[in-house]
């Protein structure tokens, strides 16, 4: 056909010869299936696996489906609805800060996030990864089989919800800490279903009985 001939015409055949299948494979899908530009701004760093991760955590599907947004830049925060020429009213400012509410002020910078992961870190006793990275690909070391990653998104959700609970005007909007303690709730009645449970499970009972510091 007419697209192998200009296929062959570029290439030559004898670079087949010289290169085993899977490399050629492998370059092929590269080129084909290049990497999406979300991740082009992380080349480098652990956690590449990190859809992976999520998608076997024990958690809500909503939980899942914010991660996804957040990992690949469409998680709606005021700056990127204005890009996207929607109406945000009032302005793009946190309401607690009066600073842009992106991505990084509302996961890392605002109070809200501040105290939240000061108070979470205390209980779990390790140290979280809280950075751009981290917060995306969740580049956290789960020593001994613990899942801290699952802990950290459980955090980055219970922080979205109450940003969303504001900006949507609930009735009753309740601070990060109290929808990360709900979450936790959530995940030990999964595990406790289970014949054999992990020895790491009585860390759930301590996120359930967080404490504000």
């Amino acid at each position: 056909c007419q697209s192998l001939s200009v296929f062959k015409s570029t290439v030559f055949i004898g670079v087949f010869k010289c290169v085993d299948r899977k490399r050629l494979y492998k370059d092929l899908v590269d080129t084909v299936l290049p990497i999406p530009l979300y991740r082009s701004l992380y080349c480098e760093g652990p956690g590449k696996d990190v859809l992976k991760r999520v998608k076997r955590m024990p958690v809500r599907p909503t939980v899942k489906t914010f991660f996804f947004q957040l990992h690949s830049g469409t998680l709606p925060v005021k700056p990127w609805l204005q890009e996207k020429g929607l109406f945000v009213p009032w302005s793009i400012n946190c309401l607690l800060c009066r600073k842009p509410e992106t991505v990084e002020h509302i996961f890392l910078d605002c109070w809200d996030a501040v105290f939240l992961w000061d108070i979470l870190q205390r209980t779990l006793k390790k140290d979280l990864p809280l950075t751009n990275y981290g917060i995306r690909f969740l580049s956290v070391d789960n020593e001994g089989g613990v899942p801290y990653d699952m802990f950290m998104l459980l955090g980055l959700h219970s922080l979205w919800r109450t940003r969303m609970a504001v900006r949507n005007a609930d009735v009753n909007p309740r601070q990060a800490r109290e929808y990360l303690i709900e979450s936790a709730i959530y995940v030990r009645e999964v595990y406790e279903t289970l014949t054999e449970k992990p020895e790491w499970v009585p860390i759930l009972d301590r996120l359930v009985s967080m404490k504000q510091f």
